[in-house]
């Protein structure tokens, strides 16, 4: 099955909010037995797991790399917006590795750095917290209501499945990178590829829509 959220940030809180849902969607996958703990972005918690050292650091740092990878172009300087994709896949652990699951993100980062908010004030904050708070809620009601297409579970692993972590920017460019590697025990693996960002729009439009801008860009 497929499922998509559309994650909205600036420069300064897309990588804890992309952490948050990343945190968020695992933690309803890892189906062995866990330690939950709580993280915050904005001040909404959302789940982690203590101990899930390897997964931890494959989330930071694919967050961090896909800013990174978007941010250092030379084409992305004057981008109002930077946009990303990042695919979750689940696989059933088998010699035919069939996709059971894939969660699409679809990111939109709005440079901040570029355009900046009028002195004392910051971009957007209670609608990025709003968007964070709507994708918790839409991973939980998911993952209540779609349960007959999980595979079974013959082990008490935490993580009883391959996964693959992969992303490309919205062109669907395979960039000037292309990594692969080992990242947890349980034969997961995470594909990194970086591209430039792709403008869009304008900065302008982001300082006289405000909110109505990124409601458009949840719409897309």
């Amino acid at each position: 099955m497929e499922f998509s959220l559309t994650i909205v940030s600036d420069l300064d809180t897309v990588l804890d909010n992309t952490r948050g849902i990343l945190w968020t969607i695992f933690f309803n996958r890892l189906f062995g037995p866990i330690t939950p703990k709580n993280d915050y972005f904005l001040g909404v918690p959302y789940p982690k797991v203590v101990g899930a050292t390897a997964l931890e650091d494959l989330i930071n740092s694919e967050a961090t790399s896909m800013v990174k990878s978007l941010t250092d172009s030379p084409l992305s300087q004057d981008a109002a917006v930077f946009k990303s994709s990042i695919a979750i896949k689940f696989y059933e652990r088998d010699r035919h590795a069939v996709c059971w699951e894939t969660w699409t993100l679809r990111v939109n980062v709005i440079n901040n750095r570029r355009y900046p908010a009028a002195p004392g004030e910051r971009h957007d904050l209670d609608a990025y917290r709003e968007v964070f708070e709507n994708n918790l809620m839409e991973i939980c009601d998911v993952v209540d209501a779609h349960k007959s297409h999980i595979p079974a579970i013959t082990s008490m692993e935490t993580s009883p499945f391959p996964y693959r972590i992969l992303r490309q920017d919205s062109s669907g460019n395979s960039g000037t990178a292309s990594v692969e590697y080992v990242a947890t025990t349980d034969a997961g693996d995470v594909i990194v590829q970086s591209a430039a960002a792709n403008t869009g729009v304008y900065g302008e439009e982001i300082l006289r829509n405000g909110y109505n801008f990124i409601k458009k860009m949840l719409s897309e």
